[in-house]
């Protein structure tokens, strides 16, 4: 489970999304409890601009880590660019209060 989150990483670092999210992917069927990997083939599919399928995975990684800020940070981006003002204020909200000091929420 480990390799595949490790080489998806790189993968995404590498900017190759779809590789990443094929290995996120493995990890998750692996692990169906690893919320780094959820967080991470979230942001690959949002870069990919895949709104839909980043805001499922995020969400899970909230079910699985609720005080998990940047997920809310990211939720709240993608549901701000879809229009989504009261869920987009609601996420950035929760990412204010878990990260008072972290200016990305504030942006």
């Amino acid at each position: 489970m480990r390799a595949y989150s490790a080489r998806g990483l790189v993968y995404y670092d590498r900017g190759d999304d779809d590789r990443a999210i094929t290995d996120f992917s493995k990890a998750i069927e692996l692990d169906s409890q690893n919320a780094d990997a959820y967080n991470n083939r979230g942001m690959a599919y949002f870069r990919k601009g895949d709104d839909d399928r980043a805001v499922s995975d995020f969400t899970q990684v909230l079910q699985l880590k609720p005080n998990e800020s940047y997920a809310y940070f990211w939720r709240g981006l993608i549901y701000l660019a879809k229009g989504d003002d009261d869920s987009a204020i609601s996420d950035l909200t929760q990412m204010i209060q878990l990260r008072p000091d972290s200016t990305s929420a504030y942006f």
